[in-house]
């Protein structure tokens, strides 16, 4: 159930998801999968609004 909504908060948008993982099986892996993922996802975000931020201001002051 905690992964399903980690995973449908990340299909949303929301990248500020934690799983944390007990043991070493498979569901464990895929967890910490998920939680890398999100923060990649969350540091692509913040690079891409970065760039239109900056963007936006060139275009506002030529």
């Amino acid at each position: 159930m905690k992964i399903r909504n980690s995973t449908r908060k990340i299909a949303k948008g929301d990248f500020e998801v934690q799983l944390k993982a007990k043991g070493k099986d498979e569901i464990a892996d895929l967890m910490n999968d998920i939680s890398s993922m999100a923060e990649q996802l969350k540091g692509y975000s913040d690079s891409r609004q970065q760039f239109l931020s900056n963007v936006s201001h060139d275009l506002r002051t030529l």
